[in-house]
């Protein structure tokens, strides 16, 4: 009820809380800070934002009030910064948890991205068991957390393959380093990650 009063109506913009007919008001448009990313396991790490001010309210807007406009302001700034060919030879978003993904009816990495990028995301990546909540977790924790946590079909992984993974938030990285070394044991020769935020490093 709550989106569907908020797609007829005019909404608060979640940067400054001004009334706005779209989720983020002119005054509050985000620009990429390009923050830099190191994760252990990957071979690269993009991400065009520091989650932190509108980016991070349009993104937890987006995943957790499922409001479409939020996920659709996001592709908007992203759009001029990811033209042209990539060097990657699958994109793969990486699994959230099921449930939530259920709840949604899309992953949110997958949704963000498949019409950014020149192919279709791939879902060869499954959370093959049920693990802890992550929030507050260290890297360590985790990383224990998410131990054989992932299955890859590696019927559908090409030959020495270079992968580009999709997510919306990088924080320690752990998840996408455990996505990472499923695909290295399947045969990929290169694991990268493209993702709209990163935590800012301390």
């Amino acid at each position: 009820m709550r989106t569907i009063f908020r797609s007829i109506f005019p909404v608060r913009c979640l940067g400054c809380g001004a009334r706005s007919l779209t989720p983020l008001c002119p005054q509050c448009d985000v620009a990429p800070t390009w923050p830099r990313v190191e994760v252990p396991g990957l071979d690269w790490v993009v991400a065009p934002f520091d989650y932190t001010g509108a980016i991070q309210a349009l993104i937890l807007d987006f995943k957790f009030s499922f409001f479409l406009p939020s996920g659709r302001r996001i592709q908007q700034v992203l759009a001029p910064y990811f033209k042209g060919p990539i060097a990657a030879d699958l994109l793969v978003p990486i699994p959230g948890d099921r449930h939530r993904e259920n709840e949604r009816g899309f992953r949110v990495p997958e949704w963000i991205w498949q019409d950014l990028l020149p192919m279709p995301p791939v879902s060869i990546v499954q959370r093959v068991r049920k693990t802890a909540a992550l929030h507050g977790q260290s890297r360590v924790e985790r990383i224990q957390t998410l131990d054989n946590a992932f299955a890859v079909a590696s019927e559908l992984l090409p030959n020495r393959a270079r992968v580009m993974l999709l997510d919306d938030i990088v924080t320690t990285g752990a998840t996408a380093s455990a996505v990472a070394t499923q695909l290295r044991n399947a045969g990929a020769v290169e694991v990268g990650l493209l993702a709209v935020a990163a935590t800012p490093l301390d």
